[in-house]
């Protein structure tokens, strides 16, 4: 600063004046009156004029401006939470520079008082874990300077958040194989939270330093977390339960079989081990397919009950895994009855299916495993049997046919009895003429032979019938007796097969010669019996036996086609027999073409025709009428004679006789 020094009077001539320091230490001062301070503390600055020495003094105090402020220590940790107090505060110094500033005070000031606090003084005081700055401040100058604290907070314990886990191995959840632990170090605001995990038995269950359990095997195992400030400790009990991941039963399959004498096979106990076997459930449930053919019990015995097929079922209780034994059940045979224990065949006859007869073999129990049979014939030369039961006779006789079990070898009998049927029967004489009226008695009658073929057909019984009995009579040995002019059929009948001889009887007047017969009346004069059979063609051909007199072939008249509807013809119709013999059979077509010659039919261009069933019963007598190819099927008008007509169609249609059947058919129709 500078001091101005007034000298009084102000019109004096030597206003000059000196200066001059009391304390130069603290204050100097030139001679133009500049003060400059040199140090703390007061000194008098005196002004002296140089004429007459006067003198004034200014008192100059120096006072020391803060330039800094320094804090000691610069860094500090406090402690909270263990036994010694004595860290849970520090006194911090805060020095001013210069140090002979004037004004020595500070204030202090905590960053975040809920973690340490400072008073008055610098004494800083933790509150909790964390840091925190103290800064003093000059009040001079507000210089600053700082210290940093750090509170630590010591652990004080250690929580697992579960004591006991359970982990699951062999199950489809992975999930369980596993589980964290959470280890909670307290206080909440513990410095240092870190812990170390161990196992007490790591072939159960092993643990990592995150706290993951992995489960390892069935047991048990205690998992420890230890605090790494201050070593505090907390469990957790770990269980490990082994699920059951399989099982297999042994035998895998088995045949029981019932009916024998050995009832140790009609069970088979069953063993079901469970995979691992360390599983901790063990149990297992037994069940049957069909309890039926075999039951099964809690310990797994199976029994059968009948033949058949069962799937035995094992099942884990813990996780429903299963396996099975297929049980096969065999029931033994126990006999065997055959369907028939005598039958009669016949041979020779027109129904071919008593040729045979299907034996069928049952084997019982009815549910036997093993129903083959074979079948054999005491006597093949009667009658032969095949591997299906299927009998056919050969020859007259009785044979006994045996069916025995593949199993067990029972067997059953069936006598069959093979008779011989007649296959066909021969008149002898075909054809004979008798007189009456003459002196000659012995043409009166004629004794007739029935042949029969074979010789050793079962019946030989022969039955005689006449046509006409006012013509000729026969009795039962073959005798026919005249009885009046005419003709007739004498039929032999034998195992329904027959055989005729037209008769012929011709009444002598007296006086007459042997031609006096009506001419109407006489039989072609042909010693033979013509059979009619259909050709290739459908045109009818005459082939006759030899004789005295051969039927000669003449050319083929003209050729005509009519067509039936088979709708039209009564119901159980199989056949339709022609005039001449000719039998056409059905097929199963709707319509049926017939091709005859022109002649055969009458002058009203219609064809007369009988139908027949599989008997061979005369359904009814018919006439076609030929409508272009058309038929209409009307029944023969019965007023013309038609008595006589059906019963010549019987005995047509009966015997046979297409030659001498036409010939009397024609003779009458041309008397009527």
């Amino acid at each position: 600063m500078t001091l101005e020094a007034l000298v009084f009077p102000e019109n004096a001539s030597d206003k000059t004046v000196s200066y001059s320091s009391s304390d130069k230490t603290v204050a100097k001062v030139n001679e133009s009156g500049v003060v400059t301070a040199v140090s703390r503390g007061t000194a008098t600055i005196t002004a002296k004029t140089t004429d007459g020495g006067y003198t004034d003094t200014c008192d100059i105090t120096v006072e020391q401006r803060v330039t800094g402020v320094s804090v000691s220590p610069t860094n500090s940790t406090l402690v909270l939470g263990d036994s010694d107090t004595s860290n849970d505060s520090i006194s911090l110094t805060a020095t001013v520079s210069p140090s002979n500033a004037n004004n020595q005070d500070i204030t202090w000031k905590s960053s975040d008082p809920s973690v340490a606090t400072v008073d008055e003084s610098g004494v800083v005081t933790a509150q909790k874990a964390g840091t925190a700055t103290i800064t003093a401040t000059s009040v001079d100058g507000g210089f600053e300077d700082t210290c940093s604290v750090t509170v630590e907070q010591r652990a004080s314990g250690v929580t697992l958040y579960s004591a006991s886990q359970t982990l699951i191995l062999g199950d489809s959840d992975t999930d369980n194989d596993t589980v964290t632990l959470t280890a909670t170090v307290s206080p909440d605001d513990a410095t240092d939270k870190t812990v170390s995990y161990s196992s007490s038995d790591k072939t159960v269950a092993t643990v990592d330093q995150t706290g993951v359990v992995t489960a390892v095997s069935r047991g048990t195992a205690t998992i420890t977390a230890t605090t790494t400030d201050g070593g505090y400790t907390d469990t957790c009990d770990i269980t490990v339960e082994q699920r059951v991941t399989g099982v297999s039963v042994s035998p895998a399959t088995s045949t029981l079989i019932l009916g024998d004498s050995d009832t140790s096979n009609d069970s088979v106990s069953l063993s079901a081990v469970v995979s691992p076997s360390n599983a901790n459930e063990q149990s297992i449930s037994w069940s049957s397919s069909d309890s039926s053919i075999a039951t099964v019990d809690t310990f797994g015995v199976v029994t059968a009950q009948k033949a058949g097929k069962a799937r035995i079922i094992a099942t884990t209780i813990d996780g429903g895994s299963q396996d099975i034994c297929y049980v096969i059940v065999e029931q033994r045979a126990s006999g065997v009855a055959l369907s028939l224990h005598s039958h009669t065949l016949v041979l020779g006859d027109s129904d071919i299916e008593n040729d045979t007869v299907a034996l069928t073999g049952l084997v019982s129990p009815g549910d036997a495993t093993d129903q083959t049979v074979a079948y054999s014939s005491s006597d093949e030369t009667v009658a032969t049997v095949d591997e299906t039961g299927v009998v056919t006779a050969v020859s007259k006789g009785s044979a006994t046919v045996m069916v025995t079990t593949t199993d067990g070898g029972y067997t059953d009998a069936c006598v069959i009895t093979v008779k011989q049927g007649v296959t066909s029967v021969s008149v002898s004489p075909a054809m004979s003429t008798l007189v009456l009226g003459d002196d000659d008695t012995k043409n009166d009658t004629v004794s007739l032979s029935a042949e029969i073929t074979p010789s050793n057909a079962n019946d030989q019984t022969v039955t005689w019938i006449s046509s006409d009995s006012s013509v000729a009579t026969v009795d039962g040995t073959g005798k026919v007796t005249a009885v009046g002019a005419g003709s007739a059929t004498i039929t032999a009948m034998a195992d329904g097969k027959m055989a005729t001889c037209a008769v012929t009887v011709k009444a002598v007047n007296s006086g007459d010669d042997d031609d006096a017969d009506d001419e109407d009346y006489m039989i072609p004069t042909t010693t033979s019996m013509a059979i009619i059979t259909p050709t290739d063609s459908g045109n009818a051909e005459s082939v006759s036996d030899t004789g005295d007199e051969t039927l000669k072939s003449t050319p083929a008249p003209e050729a005509v086609i009519i067509t039936i509807v088979v709708a039209d013809l009564p119901e159980g119709t199989t056949a339709i027999k022609l005039l001449d013999g000719t039998v056409i059979e059905l097929d199963g077509s709707d319509t049926i073409d017939i091709k005859v010659d022109a002649e055969q039919l009458s002058d009203d261009g219609s064809l007369e025709l009988i139908a027949m069933d599989d008997e061979g019963t005369v359904l009814g007598i018919y006439t076609a009428a030929a409508e272009g190819q058309n038929i209409a099927i009307t029944n023969t008008d019965s007023t013309h004679g038609g008595g006589l007509m059906i019963l010549l169609w019987i005995i047509i249609g009966v015997l046979g006789a297409g030659g001498i059947g036409l010939a009397v058919y024609l003779i009458l129709k041309k008397k009527r």
